[in-house]
C-alpha cells in the first residue's frame, strides 16, 4: 500500500513538468467547445442562421394558428407569425443594403420537424408544437446571444440586441405554454 502511494505522489509530481515541457496539454472536448463558443460570429453567418430560424418560427405559427386545438396553441402561433414576420423584413433589408443571401426556404431541419408535427392531431399536436417552440427558441436565444456579444457586423449585431429581448419573450411563454400542456 504505501509502494502504491509513492508511486501515485510521484507521478502527481512529475506530471506538471511533463506539461511543462511538453507544451501546453491539448484541449478537453469542453474547452474545445468553450473555444468556439468565443470565436466571433460573422455578419453573413448570423444573418444566414437568423434567416433560417425566422422562416421556420413563421411556417410553425401557422401550423399552430391552423391545427392548434387549445386557444393559447393558436394565439401563441399567430404571434410567431407576426412577431417573426417583422423581424424576418427587417433581417432581409440588413441584408439586402450588405448583398448578404438569405435562405427563401425552410432549412431541412425545420421542415423535418414542421412535416413530422403536421401529421398529428388535437393534443398531440399541442404538445408537439409546445415543445418544438421551446426547442426553436432556445437555440434562437443562444444564437441572438452569440451575435449580440461577438457579431463581427455592427448594423446586425445592433440587429441581435434589438430582437433578443422579444426572443427571449417568446421562450419563456413557449416554455410556460408546454408547461400548461403537461
Amino acid at each position: 500500500m504505501k509502494t502504491l502511494r509513492s508511486l501515485a505522489v510521484a507521478v502527481l509530481a512529475l506530471t506538471p513538468a511533463f506539461a511543462a515541457d511538453e507544451g501546453s496539454p491539448s484541449p478537453s472536448p469542453a474547452s474545445d467547445q468553450n473555444e468556439r463558443a468565443e470565436k466571433p460570429i460573422s455578419g453573413p453567418e448570423f444573418a444566414r442562421k437568423a434567416a433560417g430560424s425566422g422562416l421556420a418560427e413563421v411556417a410553425m405559427g401557422r401550423l399552430g394558428t391552423e391545427k392548434g386545438s387549445a386557444p393559447s396553441i393558436r394565439a401563441f402561433g399567430e404571434k410567431m407569425v407576426s412577431d417573426h414576420n417583422g423581424a424576418n423584413k427587417e433581417l432581409v433589408e440588413i441584408a439586402g443594403r450588405k448583398d448578404i443571401d438569405l435562405p427563401d426556404e425552410l432549412p431541412a431541419k425545420y421542415r423535418r420537424t414542421a412535416d413530422k408535427i403536421e401529421k398529428l392531431e388535437g393534443a398531440a399536436f399541442d404538445r408537439a408544437f409546445a415543445q418544438a417552440m421551446v426547442e426553436s427558441h432556445e437555440e434562437a436565444v443562444v444564437l441572438f446571444r452569440r451575435a449580440a456579444a461577438q457579431c463581427t457586423d455592427e448594423d446586425l449585431k445592433g440587429f441581435a440586441i434589438k430582437t433578443l429581448p422579444t426572443l427571449e419573450g417568446h421562450l419563456t411563454e413557449a416554455r410556460a405554454l408546454k408547461a400548461g400542456l403537461d
